[in-house]
């Protein structure tokens, strides 16, 4: 009794303070350490304390008690002990909280003074560490099974005579998981929820202890209503034997051990109807998809007519808009980068396809499934691996407690009279190992189950990788095409071109020999033309002599009306060269500025 009052007295060195120390001292002090740097994402303050109690013994029945602060609690433990000098016979502590990613009701003080009280073993942190304040899941994946049995000497020290904690004592803790349906999260209402469990029996006294942690009351009312039933309230209750008791305590193993098994066939059907949602789609996804037909050279740009310079050219037959351009270009897939416009995933059809219609559907695009859905399968993949390993912690668990309890009855440490005690756990023993293989039997269903799914995850992934693969590489054969396709169009335009220039050149050639011609000629025609006017003439003399007439008078006359005609002809023809080369610049401005114009909105987007 003394060694437990002063192990109580030092709480705060928890677990250092343990009178009965089974492991090494930097093992001990490492557990110090991480409970200082979790302490406070893993208790609430001192005001918010909120710690269960739920004690049954025998012909008083089932009481629960709610303590709030250090004193309530050193108050409640030593209560039996210095009134009655004996302890209940079944006693639950709750360590829960608001909800699974919230620190546990319970200060550091108030619960390293209750495993002091209880001398929980040191081991136990471990599963206690699972819970506290975090914005994700953590240690989804960690579960186990200890046991410190005081089956023989090495636990004399822990022995209170006066309070019946005496003999042989049955020592372990574990810790379980299961998925529960979750509000918090509409997208996704399933959560993996953890429980650890202490518990400690014994055997010469029947007395028990449990310490319960869950992330929420589910527990503490399912253990509540179950010491409340009548096979823990009868009449009977203040005559029960050992075996009798730990029969009874055997039951709240087996409502944890079928909370471990519980919610998981309907959480791998949701995850499976998830599945069948994203990639259903898949296996009817028409994967060569029709290419657009090219147009060919003669459709771009049919050969011009050859034509004198005194007709139009046919070439503007070639004119292209650049808003159509613009328009066809964007609407090819890959020429030009614009605004992305994919189908939102929760916008995509997931009916079963209709095999029968061989009309193109959406799925016959490119817009029925994306790398989005790629990184859904991703994280089903993981929450399917995640659920198979927890089943598989749970299978392993329940494994290592069957076979401890199997071990019990056979204990050789003792014998004599609690040899005799021993073996009639037999009984109960063998009962609860039957029913827990019925709980591991539905984990394992449930773990053939989430390995077929994970490996339909798998391939069905796999699947979608290939069709993407496949076309990436038809529309990377499509591009050739296209690319191959107009490149025979520029050949076909570039010869087009050189008849053109052929043609021109020889137009060329005879226009030099106009020009030659005309001007060679275009001297004499213009002399003769004006020596045919009056202003020179050859008149005959008196003396009959050929006399050269000038007439300045008709001179003024010519030189009046053809200067200012010079001057309009000149004019007009200044007008009408500088107006087409305005109208081809306005022209060649309304060609370039739509393509320009993005440039520059995309530059100031930049800057």
């Amino acid at each position: 009794m003394q060694a437990i009052r002063e192990s109580c007295d030092k709480a705060d060195n928890y677990p250092l303070n343990l009178v009965c120390q089974n492991t090494y001292q930097h093992i001990l002090s490492d557990y110090v350490s991480r409970l200082n740097a979790r302490e406070k994402d893993l208790f609430m303050d001192k005001d918010a304390c909120s710690v269960d109690f739920l004690q049954h013994s025998g012909e008083k029945g089932v009481h629960q008690t709610n303590i709030k602060t250090l004193s309530d609690l050193k108050a409640h433990l030593w209560k039996d002990v210095e009134e009655t000098k004996s302890l209940p016979k079944c006693r639950f502590m709750f360590m829960t909280a608001p909800h699974s990613r919230e620190r546990l009701k319970i200060s550091r003080a108030m619960m390293s003074y209750a495993f002091s009280y209880h001398q929980v073993s040191a081991g136990f942190l471990d599963f206690v560490f699972q819970f506290g304040k975090t914005d994700f899941a953590r240690n989804s994946q960690y579960s186990g099974f200890r046991h410190e049995s005081s089956l023989g000497e090495h636990f004399q020290s822990l022995e209170v005579p006066e309070l019946h904690r005496s003999g042989p004592q049955i020592r372990m803790c574990y810790s379980l998981k299961s998925v529960e349906s979750s509000k918090a999260n509409e997208e996704w209402p399933w959560s993996i929820r953890s429980l650890a469990v202490y518990h400690s029996f014994y055997v010469p006294s029947g007395q028990a202890e449990w310490i319960v942690v869950k992330g929420n009351q589910l527990m503490k009312t399912r253990v509540a209503s179950l010491a409340s039933s009548h096979r823990f309230t009868s009449t009977a209750a203040a005559h029960r034997t050992v075996e009798q008791y730990f029969t009874l305590n055997i039951e709240f193993h087996q409502l944890f051990a079928d909370w471990s098994a519980e919610g998981w066939r309907w959480y791998i059907d949701y995850l499976e109807d998830k599945f069948q949602a994203l990639t259903r789609h898949a296996l009817a996804a028409a994967v060569e998809v029709p290419l657009a037909k090219v147009p060919s050279p003669l459709d771009i740009a049919p050969p011009s007519r050859y034509s004198s310079f005194s007709s139009a050219s046919t070439l503007t037959s070639w004119k292209v808009d650049p808003c159509d351009y613009r328009e066809k270009v964007q609407g090819s897939p890959g020429l030009m980068s614009g605004p992305s416009t994919l189908m939102p995933i929760n916008e995509i059809s997931h009916e079963t396809p209709n095999f029968n219609n061989n009309t193109p559907g959406p799925s016959s695009g490119t817009d029925d499934f994306s790398f989005n859905d790629f990184q859904k399968i991703q994280d089903l993949g993981e929450k399917t691996s995640e659920a198979l390993f927890v089943l598989k912690s749970n299978d392993a668990v329940l494994s290592e407690f069957a076979a401890y309890y199997r071990s019990i009855p056979n204990s050789r440490t003792f014998d004599g009279e609690l040899a005799k005690r021993l073996s009639l756990l037999a009984n109960p023993i063998h009962t609860m190992i039957d029913r827990i293989s019925l709980t591991q039997k539905e984990l394992r269903i449930q773990i053939e189950r989430a390995k077929a799914l994970r490996e339909l995850l798998t391939n069905r992934k796999t699947l979608l990788y290939s069709i993407l693969e496949y076309r990436n590489v038809q529309a990377s054969r499509s591009l050739a095409e296209k690319a191959q396709t107009s490149t025979d169009n520029v050949e076909v335009l570039t010869r087009e071109m050189h008849k053109i220039a052929q043609k021109t050149q020889q137009e060329t050639v005879s226009m030099r020999i106009i020009t030659l011609v005309t001007l060679f000629f275009l001297p004499g025609t213009f002399i003769s033309t004006v020596m045919s006017t009056d202003i020179v003439h050859w008149d005959t003399n008196a003396e009959g002599r050929m006399v050269r007439v000038v007439s300045l008078e008709a001179l003024w006359v010519y030189l009046a009306s053809t200067l200012p005609l010079m001057v309009v002809t000149f004019a007009g023809w200044y007008g009408v060269h500088w107006w087409v080369n305005a109208s081809g610049k306005e022209k060649l401005r309304a060609k370039i500025y739509p393509f320009a114009r993005p440039k520059r909105l995309h530059r100031a987007g930049t800057a």
